[in-house]
């Protein structure tokens, strides 16, 4: 069955006070915790000079309804932790495929 997927997005949990957090791991890597300074000012500090794994630490999590294809480019390009609907252990009863119009419109591409 063809679908023409509409990506949904939905924000399911966030960080709560992520920039206290991510300062916080910053204070440590610099030893800073005696410093002075506000908070959006050190981090953007410590992200001028190249230091993101402090960043790290701050999450969210988002459901992604969307086609095999972009979780495929979302996953290849590894900016973030991935959990995907199995192909393997999940079995398919009705599976859905993006078909470009190209090819549905080109009935020798059947």
């Amino acid at each position: 069955m063809t679908d023409n997927y509409n990506v949904e997005v939905k924000l399911l949990a966030v960080t709560p006070d992520a920039e206290k957090l991510i300062e916080t791991a910053g204070r440590l890597c610099w030893d800073t915790q005696d410093k002075t300074g506000t908070i959006p000012d050190r981090i953007q500090k410590w992200l001028d000079v190249g230091h993101e794994s402090m960043i790290e630490h701050a999450c969210a999590t988002f459901y992604i309804r969307a086609s095999r294809a972009l979780t495929h480019e979302l996953v290849r390009h590894r900016l973030a932790s991935y959990s995907q609907r199995s192909q393997r252990y999940v079995k398919e009863t009705e599976p859905k495929y993006v078909e470009p119009p190209e090819i549905k419109e080109n009935e020798s591409a059947h």
